[in-house]
């Protein structure tokens, strides 16, 4: 759950494998295709629809629970990602089980 830490980041990473910023980057991006930065706001937003789905948490709660500590930031991602506000995401899942 490393996840959730506000401060996990590239450069926290870095620091506790004693490699450099840069070549971390460079050996994650190679073998993941995706940027560090990238890869923790997909395991972030994947764990916030997740508890979307099957909490009763509020988004507030589950912003925080993920880490994101700017709430307009996550409303961001989380449309980028998923096309549609957590909401709305919300509200069209209650209606198709109706």
């Amino acid at each position: 759950s490393q996840y959730a830490d506000p401060g996990l980041c590239q450069d926290s990473i870095a620091a506790a494998l004693n490699l450099s910023p840069r070549r971390l980057s460079r050996i994650f991006k190679d073998g993941a295709g995706v940027s560090i930065p990238e890869y923790i706001n997909t395991v972030r937003l994947d764990k916030a629809l997740e508890w979307l789905e099957s909490s009763n948490l509020s988004v507030y709660e589950i912003i925080a629970k993920v880490g994101i500590e700017n709430e307009s930031y996550f409303y961001s991602l989380f449309k980028k990602r998923f096309g549609t506000t957590p909401k709305a995401y919300m509200l069209r899942r209650k209606l198709k089980n109706v």
